[in-house]
């Protein structure tokens, strides 16, 4: 379980960097120090 929430938050910060979304990238973050 822990692996998909892993690959899906990668997932969405390789997104975040494509689109150059600085704000969503933080937001990312954010919730990444939540989950870990």
């Amino acid at each position: 379980m822990d692996k998909i929430i892993y690959g899906a938050a990668a997932i969405l910060m390789i997104v975040a960097i494509a689109y150059g979304g600085s704000w969503l990238y933080q937001f990312l973050l954010e919730l990444f120090k939540k989950a870990a």
